[in-house]
């Protein structure tokens, strides 16, 4: 119920307010409208869909995506298989920045990101925003002090559902997500194998966060000073 619970909502306010959408189609193989992720975000219209075939998406226009305030829905073509679609950052810069007031009209589907690095959020950052992430995978990220994979920055709403992070690294604390001054939802996902410099081997909320984690699964988590799983400072309840 939860896989596609968002998308049918995003679609559902479409037709309610009369919005003409687009499905934009991406193949790395050369069969759709664009062969990389960035240039369908250029030209897509808030409403518009877009669907990534399988593969694996390298290079610069692949990477460091800006949905520039516009609300789209991005998915893989077979978001029951994150694993199929990739978005492989080679260490060059994170995949996504989520710093224009996108809600939750924004969906990213079914992907797997991979070798991000950034010096805060190396898969992600979020300010300001409150996009979902369904059923994605973020392997082997790593940022250089914040949030290995995440950066969840100041009156940030972002939903992580059904995703799993594994192997993500952060210098400082979060090796896979790191909230400061936000309003997160990280429900129902598995961390695995993340690991912090400093505190939260997996996640670390703190600076007034109010974060709603639920029914997650922590294995192998560490951190070097405190909160091997979660590391909760100065935040509401969580």
């Amino acid at each position: 119920m939860l896989r596609y619970a968002s998308i049918m909502a995003v679609l559902l306010c479409c037709l309610a307010t009369g919005v003409s959408a687009t499905v934009i189609h991406v193949d790395i193989n050369g069969g759709g409208d664009f062969s990389a992720i960035m240039p369908a975000v250029a030209v897509a219209d808030s409403g518009d869909t877009i669907v990534v075939a399988p593969g694996t998406y390298i290079g610069p226009d692949n990477r460091a995506i800006d949905f520039v305030g516009t609300h789209i829905v991005l998915l893989s073509e077979d978001v029951q298989s994150p694993e199929l679609t990739i978005i492989d950052c080679e260490n060059a810069d994170r995949a996504f920045s989520f710093v224009n007031g996108e809600d939750y009209h924004c969906v990213i589907e079914g992907f797997t990101i991979t070798r991000g690095r950034a010096n805060t959020g190396g898969a992600v950052l979020c300010g300001g925003s409150g996009p979902i992430f369904h059923s994605c995978i973020f392997d082997d990220n790593h940022a250089d002090s914040f949030g290995g994979a995440l950066y969840i920055g100041m009156y940030s709403e972002i939903q992580l559902i059904e995703c799993e992070f594994l192997s993500n690294h952060a210098d400082a604390d979060g090796g896979a997500i790191y909230a400061t001054g936000a309003l997160p939802i990280i429900r129902s996902n598995v961390f695995e194998g993340n690991s912090a410099g400093h505190e939260g081997g997996a996640i670390a909320v703190k600076f007034g966060t109010w974060a709603t984690i639920a029914s997650c699964e922590f294995l192998e988590n560490s951190s070097g000073v405190g909160g091997g799983a979660i590391y909760a400072g100065m935040t509401g309840p969580y």
